[in-house]
């Protein structure tokens, strides 16, 4: 997967940003759009990670939901 770095160095895949409209505007809003998806990116992934983490916690102790 070809990736593209921005001017910020922060890089993503080429064929994602081809996809992504033009702008997203307003203010507090990322204006660099390879900027925007390394952000999601990587709270996507510690999201992962906490998640993971508290399965992990629970099945030490015991406390797995078992899908009931």
């Amino acid at each position: 997967m070809e990736q593209e770095c921005c001017k910020h160095g922060q890089p993503a895949p080429r064929d994602i940003l081809r996809a992504l409209g033009e702008s997203q505007g307003g203010t507090g809003r990322h204006k660099c759009a390879v900027c925007a998806y390394a952000e999601g990116y990587r709270a996507g992934f510690e999201a992962g990670l906490r998640a993971a983490r508290a399965t992990a916690r629970q099945a030490q102790t015991g406390k797995v939901a078992r899908g009931e």
